[in-house]
Parts: C-alpha cells; sequence; structure tokens
C-alpha cells in the first residue's frame, strides 16, 4: 500500500493525529480498537477466550503494520521487531494518556516511532533493528 517514505511515515502520523484527537474529544479510548490492551489488562487472568482474543488482535496489528514495513525496505525479523515495538509503544502511551486525562503521551512518542520507521537503515545490517 504504502511504497514512499513519505506515504508510510505520513500514514503513521494521521494515525496519531486521529487518536489524540480522539481522546481529546471523549476523553477515553472507548471509541474504537484501541481499548483493547486495558481490556487485555483487566481480563487476562480470568478469561483465556478473551485473553486470545487480545492477542490474536495483536497478531494481526503486528503482522499488518509489518507488511508495509517490509514494503518500505526492513526486513522481515526488522518489520516484525519494529512493529512490536511501535504496538508496545503505543499501548503504554494509552494508559499514560489515561491516567493523565491528556493526548501528550502519544504526542511526545511520535518522533520516535518516525525514527523506527525512517531509521538509516545502511547503518545497520540487515535482519538487525538496533
Amino acid at each position: 500500500m504504502f511504497h514512499q517514505e513519505d506515504d508510510l511515515v505520513s500514514a503513521f502520523e494521521r494515525m496519531f493525529s486521529k487518536q489524540a484527537e480522539c481522546f481529546n474529544e471523549s476523553k477515553n479510548f472507548s471509541f474504537g480498537a484501541w481499548p483493547i490492551g486495558l481490556l487485555s489488562l483487566e481480563v487476562s487472568g480470568e478469561s483465556e477466550r478473551i485473553r486470545e482474543a487480545c492477542d490474536s488482535y495483536y497478531d494481526v496489528i503486528q503482522c499488518l503494520w509489518a507488511e508495509q514495513l517490509q514494503s518500505y525496505g526492513h526486513t522481515e525479523n526488522e518489520s516484525r521487531q519494529i512493529a512490536l515495538s511501535m504496538i508496545a509503544m503505543i499501548e503504554g502511551a494509552i494508559i499514560l494518556c489515561c491516567a493523565q486525562q491528556n493526548a501528550q503521551p502519544l504526542l511526545a512518542i511520535q518522533p520516535a516511532l518516525v525514527k523506527l520507521i525512517k531509521r538509516d537503515r545502511a547503518s545497520h545490517p540487515k535482519g538487525e533493528l538496533l
């Protein structure tokens, strides 16, 4: 879908802007799929069926993002590592947004995520993320 750097980076930047906008409007994440992290935390020890559904959700997101990152030029291994790192950073930021009641944590991690996407591939051996 995205084959140029600006397209991929812009897509993730739009996603962040939309998430921050939605949080600022509603002060929570009940508007879409993002509360899955909070749901996972709440029920992981109580419902195996819900835990498995949350796990499947994360796997799908990681695969989708990894596919985009791979089409951008990252190796398969790098792509999966970057996608997982992005998921972890976003989920952590969402928890902080809920605690702080503002979108600042999401906005604060955006530059780091863009660096993960755009990092200088020439300075790293293939398959090595950092």
